[in-house]
C-alpha cells in the first residue's frame, strides 16, 4: 500500500508529524500526504534558512523547494514586500471561498440595525470589491488607468499593479449573457492592454457570474486561460443565499 492511501487518525497523524523533521512535515502536507504541519513550521524555517540538506543531494533539495513553497503560500503577510504576480492569482482563487463569510441577512443581526445586504449589481461593484482587498496590500495599485492611445481610442484598464507590470480585469456577467462573447472580449482587451509599447505583461481576469451558471464554468475559465497574457483567471458565482428577493425586502420586484 502507497503512503498516499493510509488513512490517520488525528492522534496517529500528531505522533507522526512529531517525529518528522520540519521540512519533511511541510512537504508531506504540501503533498497532501498528511493533513498539516502543525508544530513544525518552525523547524522547516529555520532549516530552509540555513539551507540544510543540500548535501543530501537533488533529493533534499527537493524537499526544500516544496516546503519552501508552501511556507511562502501560507505566509503572504509576512512577505508583502516581495509579493509576485503568482501571489495575486492566489488570492483572486481564494476570492469565491470568500463569499461564504459575505453579508446578506434574513433580518438584522442585532434589535437596533437593519438587515445588511451587500450586493454587488454591476461591474463597478465588482472593482470595489477588487480594490477593497489589494488596495492595503499594493501601494501603487491604480483603478482605471487610462493606457496609451490607440488612434481615436482611449483604453482604460479597471485596476492596474506598476510593480507587477499586472493588470486586473474585472467582468460582471449578467445571466443569458453568453460565455463564448465575454471571452471574445477579453481576448480583445488583451491585445489593446498588454501591446508591446506598454508597460503591461500580465493580465488576470475577475469574473462575477450573476447567473451562477457553475456547470459552464470549467470550459469558461479554460477558455480565458488559453488566451495569451492572461495568467490566472477566477470565477465568482452569485451565492445562492443573495437571491433577488427576500420576503418584506423592500427592493422586492425592483429590476435589476
Amino acid at each position: 500500500m502507497s503512503v498516499a492511501h493510509i488513512v490517520l487518525n488525528p492522534a496517529q497523524e500528531a505522533e507522526l508529524r512529531s517525529g518528522l523533521k520540519g521540512e519533511i512535515a511541510v512537504a508531506l502536507c504540501e503533498r497532501r500526504l498528511i493533513g498539516s504541519y502543525i508544530g513544525r513550521g518552525e523547524a522547516a524555517i529555520q532549516t530552509i534558512a540555513r539551507m540544510e540538506g543540500l548535501d543530501e543531494g537533488p533529493a533534499g533539495a527537493a524537499v526544500l523547494l516544496v516546503a519552501l513553497d508552501r511556507l511562502l503560500k501560507d505566509n503572504i503577510p509576512a512577505r508583502l514586500a516581495n509579493i509576485e504576480v503568482k501571489d495575486v492569482c492566489r488570492i483572486v482563487q481564494g476570492l469565491p471561498r470568500a463569499m461564504k463569510r459575505w453579508v446578506w441577512d434574513e433580518k438584522g443581526k442585532t434589535p437596533l440595525s437593519a438587515p445588511g445586504r451587500w450586493d454587488i449589481e454591476n461591474e463597478y461593484h465588482l472593482q470595489s470589491l477588487l480594490w477593497a482587498i489589494f488596495a492595503p496590500i499594493f501601494d501603487d495599485l491604480d483603478d482605471e488607468e487610462y493606457l496609451k492611445s490607440i488612434g481615436p481610442l482611449k483604453p482604460r484598464c479597471d485596476l492596474a499593479i506598476p510593480s507587477l507590470s499586472l493588470i486586473i480585469e474585472a467582468k460582471f456577467i449578467r445571466p443569458g449573457t453568453s460565455f463564448a462573447k465575454v471571452i471574445g472580449e477579453m481576448a480583445e482587451d488583451v491585445t489593446i492592454y498588454l501591446r508591446s509599447d506598454t508597460p503591461w505583461r500580465h493580465l488576470v481576469a475577475v469574473v462575477w457570474d450573476d447567473g451562477a451558471r457553475t456547470e459552464e464554468h470549467h470550459e469558461f475559465l479554460t477558455g480565458l486561460r488559453g488566451i495569451e497574457g492572461i495568467v490566472d483567471a477566477v470565477v465568482i458565482p452569485r451565492p445562492s443565499k443573495m437571491r433577488r428577493e427576500i420576503a418584506g425586502d423592500v427592493s422586492k420586484g425592483r429590476r435589476r
